[in-house]
């Protein structure tokens, strides 16, 4: 997924969560290293994953494709396209 904070990465995480995705997320695992492992081992198991960070840039996504790519596995990439100001609102409410 790629969006900016507050434009529903995390929410669309937990809806395919829910349809047996495995939810990737570096608020929970600390750092994209770990971010790299838990994907690599999901998909070695044959399991679906999301990535939930922002990636904002082409340098942080081709990371991901790199793990697809040396999983041999199918990636895409979905653009949460949330205008700044309604993500700004989003994170505040959170608080």
């Amino acid at each position: 997924l790629v969006g900016l904070p507050g434009s529903g990465k995390s929410s669309l995480s937990a809806r395919l969560s829910r349809l047996g995705w495995v939810v990737v997320n570096q608020d929970t695992l600390g750092d994209r290293k770990a971010c790299v492992a838990a994907a690599k081992r999901a998909l070695s198991d044959g399991k679906r994953v999301v990535i939930d960070r922002c990636n904002v840039t082409r340098l942080q996504r081709r990371v991901w494709l790199g793990v697809a790519d040396e999983q041999e596995v199918g990636a895409a990439c979905i653009w949460l396209d949330v205008s700044e100001a309604e993500c700004g609102e989003r994170v505040l409410q959170r608080f």
